[in-house]
């Protein structure tokens, strides 16, 4: 399963499925898609939703960082520095 899961590196144009923490400390799934997604108990869970629904293709789950936290839309959040958003 690992795999299929990349580590954060600001790169995140190529996956489908973003894994991370919300405001409230659980565990989410987005798709870039916007179609499949979920709010999950723990990490483990969220990864193998994730996996499962890209069908295991190499490389189509980004983690973020664990102390990342992922706001209303996660792939603006992660994608631009936040010095850019505030001005």
């Amino acid at each position: 399963m690992a795999y299929a899961v990349k580590k954060h590196d600001n790169s995140n144009n190529c996956y489908r499925f973003l894994v991370g923490r919300n405001i409230d400390g659980c565990w989410i799934v987005c798709d870039r898609q916007r179609l499949v997604g979920g709010l999950f108990a723990d990490k483990q869970s969220a990864i193998h939703f994730a996996v499962a629904q890209s069908e295991h293709q190499p490389g189509a789950v980004w983690c973020a960082e664990d102390d990342n936290c992922l706001l209303a839309d996660p792939w603006q959040d992660l994608s631009e520095p936040s010095y850019r958003r505030r001005a």
